[in-house]
Parts: structure tokens; C-alpha cells; sequence
């Protein structure tokens, strides 16, 4: 659920005195007493009788979930697939052979997902230029 953005002003000038902020979602327990959020338009209470802070209609989405680990692998695979479309392009000199490594390659990359245990256990392709150094 959004949240609104909280601004502290001069209750007498009604002059903003900060950017509007996200407050704690725990006021309560922060000033030790249950409603201290119903008591935020007047700070007299804490010895600030000219400060208040009001809730603006400014509205903040709840930040998304954070990935799961399929959607990071997910990522992975495009950042990968990404890296080699270089070699799919038609003008990029290398042998019908060395082609069809790379085909090949991006296949087994977009075959992932179809491994036993994804996303738990995942065994990732080499790709050609990788395995010509190592060898």
C-alpha cells in the first residue's frame, strides 16, 4: 500500500522547512506511547511549539519485491545473449564452423530454463571464444 510523504513546517508561517520525507512506519515505539502520529501536527510536546509535521498528498509506491533468484538468472541469460549478438550478425568474419559454436552456444543459453533443477542448480554453457583461451 503507498504511503504518503510527511513535511515539517513553521506552524505559524506554514513554511516548509524540509523536502517532503518518509517518516518511520514504527512512531510508536520510537517516542515510547501508541497515536504519536495524531500528535504530529502540534510538537509542543517535545518542546517544539512552533514545528509540526503534516502528511503531504504526496503518495510513494511500495518499492518492487526484490528479485528472486529465477528472475536473476533470467537477467543473466539476456546480459549473456546480449554479450554474443555480435556474433550473429552477418557480416562477422568467422568460419561455418565457428557460427554454428556460437549458435549453438545461445541456444544452450535460451535451453536453460528446460535444465533439471532450475533455478536451484544450473549448469551454464562456455562460450566459444572462452573455451578456444582455455584450451
Amino acid at each position: 500500500m503507498p504511503r504518503k510523504l510527511w513535511q515539517l513546517i513553521d506552524r505559524h508561517t506554514k513554511t516548509p522547512l524540509n523536502d517532503p520525507v518518509l517518516l518511520p512506519d514504527q512512531w510508536g515505539p520510537i517516542f515510547g506511547m501508541h497515536g504519536v502520529k495524531d500528535r504530529l501536527s502540534d510538537l509542543s510536546w517535545v518542546n517544539l511549539p512552533n514545528l509540526a509535521w503534516i502528511e503531504t498528498d504526496i503518495e510513494v509506491p511500495d518499492p518492487p519485491p526484490p528479485p528472486t533468484e529465477k528472475d536473476q538468472l533470467d537477467d543473466r541469460i539476456k546480459r549473456y545473449l546480449a554479450k554474443s549478438d555480435w556474433a550473429m550478425l552477418s557480416d562477422v568474419p568467422m568460419t561455418i564452423s565457428e557460427k554454428q559454436e556460437w549458435i549453438e552456444y545461445r541456444k544452450e543459453l535460451r535451453d536453460i530454463k528446460k535444465q533439471k533443477g532450475y533455478p536451484e542448480k544450473v549448469t551454464w554453457p562456455i562460450a566459444p571464444d572462452e573455451r578456444k583461451s582455455d584450451e
